[in-house]
């Protein structure tokens, strides 16, 4: 009898020292788990932040090619107008005037 419940104690160490190193190795796998996203979620922000400063770059670029275009178009209706003054004959006349 003896021999079986040493048998049994032994048994109920054994468990416990498996179920011990079980709950290790998942607090080390739930850690490592944690810092991959950790470092994921570092990653994510770094290219949130590039991409947040290149599309401030191009809404910049755009309003000046805006102006641009407004200054062209401008310029474009003043040289009609002049055009238009200083226009020929009605059969030799430029188009739009």
């Amino acid at each position: 009898m003896e021999f079986m419940e040493l048998d049994a104690a032994c048994m109920c160490a054994y468990m416990q020292l498996h179920l011990y190193v079980y709950r290790l190795r998942l607090i080390r796998r739930r850690r490592r788990r944690e810092l991959r996203r950790a470092a994921g979620g570092a990653e994510m922000a770094m290219l949130n932040l590039r991409l947040h400063l290149e599309n401030r770059r191009i809404l910049a670029e755009n309003e000046r090619l805006r102006e641009r275009a407004g200054a062209l178009h401008r310029e474009n209706l003043a040289l009609r107008a002049n055009l238009c003054k200083a226009a020929p004959p009605p059969a030799e006349a430029a188009p739009g005037c």
